[in-house]
């Protein structure tokens, strides 16, 4: 009965250590196959965090690019926008100046001068024109064909042939129109040179 007892006791160290030997590389082929994959997948984010990062950056360099553009833009369309400005400012005094001085007898002179004046290098008679002038001018004149023009045209005159063929616009108005790209040149030129002096100050 006791060497049955051994026996079994035997058999079952034998089994149980079989077992436990079979378990323990169970275990270790399992944590090696574990380890295996943490580490691909741990490379897998490692790989993906960086792509997104990456593309982040790439995209977060794209918006401030395009923020720069834009306030680029912004600040060209403004400079621009206040070129104009000062533009339509001058034209509108030289405008003013131009009214005060329809006032003067100096005009009043002169305008009687430059309707001759510009007859005569046209070489044409007066009585084939109606000669427009404001309507405050009229008295001044003492031509055969005058007639009215509108007070937009700030003074100066106009010849029309009285065929309706064409006509010759010597009003202030026109010779503003004129010269305006002069006038803007000019006035561009004044504002650059400016803010040049300033940024060298």
């Amino acid at each position: 009965m006791l060497d049955l007892n051994a026996k079994l006791s035997t058999f079952r160290k034998m089994v149980w250590d079989e077992e436990k030997a079979k378990s323990e590389k169970e275990l270790y082929n399992s944590t090696h196959v574990n380890s295996s994959q943490i580490d691909e997948k741990k490379e897998n984010l490692e790989k993906d965090l960086k792509k997104t990062l990456e593309s982040r950056r790439s995209f977060a360099q794209i918006r401030g690019n395009e923020k720069i553009s834009k306030l680029e833009e912004e600040q060209k369309t403004n400079f621009y926008s206040h070129k104009e400005y000062l533009l339509n400012d001058m034209v509108s005094e030289i405008k003013n100046k131009l009214k005060e001085y329809t006032k003067t007898e100096d005009y009043k002179k002169s305008l009687k001068e430059n309707i001759d004046k510009e007859l005569d290098d046209l070489d044409e008679d007066p009585s084939d024109f109606t000669i427009l002038v404001k309507e405050a001018d009229k008295d001044l004149l003492s031509y055969p064909n005058l007639g009215s023009m509108d007070d937009k045209y700030i003074g100066g005159f106009i010849l029309k042939a009285n065929d309706g063929s064409y006509q010759y616009n010597r009003t202030y108005l026109a010779r503003i129109e004129d010269n305006k790209y002069e006038i803007g040149r000019t006035l561009y030129k004044l504002f650059e040179r400016e803010s040049f002096n300033e940024s060298k100050n």
